[in-house]
């Protein structure tokens, strides 16, 4: 979906939660559609809360901001001090998170404004992505937990299957996530041929694990019809990354061959791509 390129260079150890004055709100108005669709997922389970908050970024003094007027300030609070969530966040244009207690589930949407840049004019596709994997959770489709699996792995991991699902609930919802995921892709595509040599045997196991979630979304989620450049690009991505290529040619006739949406089918496509991309993070560890 909305490309999750690694741009900013802060310090995760280094990062914590702060109130700067004056500041812009951290409020987000909503479209009646995205209203609607928040209404049905807090609906689903009767109990949960959803919660948009910008996040502002101090690059000079290296610190994540939360505005005052944040909602649910102390949850989002003990959120921004996870430091294997703010590594995924800060190199992301937005990131959700799933809070579960005997009191209350809470869902939280945190828009990266360091990257506002990346989507302007394209908020609510940004914002009706990140419902779609709130949609997902609160339905009983989980994503890997960051307790449990490494951030990388469950970020890229979960996306890789998840983003099937969202993809078909926001065409049938009439929400084009096509124009800023098409922008982003083709500037993808101009970094790529103008990188000479570049291949996927780099230190950052992480950004081979973004390439190979990248990859998987083209081979999966677009149609030549819908952008005439995709063959194109995954020809590019093949070239690029050529010890990507059978991971993805495999990984994506397993995927194809599932009804995702049916639970059990779910269960095994994540549980699959998961030791697919543990795998990957291994060989350059």
């Amino acid at each position: 979906m909305l490309l999750k390129s690694r741009v900013l260079a802060l310090c995760p150890a280094l990062l914590i939660v702060g109130v700067a004055a004056p500041e812009p709100s951290a409020q987000v108005a909503l479209t009646p559609a995205l209203a609607k669709w928040k209404s049905e997922i807090e609906a689903i389970d009767g109990s949960r809360a959803v919660v948009l908050v910008r996040v502002l970024t101090d690059k000079e003094q290296n610190l994540l901001r939360l505005p005052a007027d944040a909602g649910k300030r102390s949850a989002v609070a003990k959120i921004l001090r996870n430091e294997e969530f703010v590594r995924q966040f800060i190199q992301a244009h937005a990131l959700t998170a799933n809070l579960e207690t005997p009191e209350q589930r809470l869902s939280v949407v945190l828009l990266n404004m360091a990257r506002a840049e990346e989507w302007a004019g394209h908020e609510d596709a940004l914002i009706a992505h990140e419902f779609g994997h709130i949609w997902l959770h609160a339905r009983g489709y989980p994503l890997p937990s960051l307790e449990n699996t490494p951030g990388c792995q469950a970020l890229h991991g979960g996306d890789i299957v998840q983003h099937i699902l969202i993809r078909d609930e926001l065409r049938s919802r009439s929400i084009d996530f096509l124009t800023p995921w098409l922008r982003n892709l083709e500037g993808a595509l101009k970094a790529m041929k103008g990188q000479a040599g570049l291949n996927a045997q780099v230190s950052d196991s992480c950004r081979r694990l973004s390439r190979l979630a990248l990859w998987m979304d083209v081979e999966l989620g677009v149609t030549a019809e819908e952008w005439p450049r995709r063959e194109e690009f995954l020809a590019q991505m093949a070239q690029s990354f050529p010890d990507l290529r059978p991971v993805v040619r495999e990984l994506a006739e397993f995927l194809q061959g599932l009804a995702v949406d049916n639970r059990q089918d779910y269960r095994l496509a994540l549980r699959r791509t998961l030791s697919t991309v543990r795998e990957l993070e291994g060989e350059i560890q």
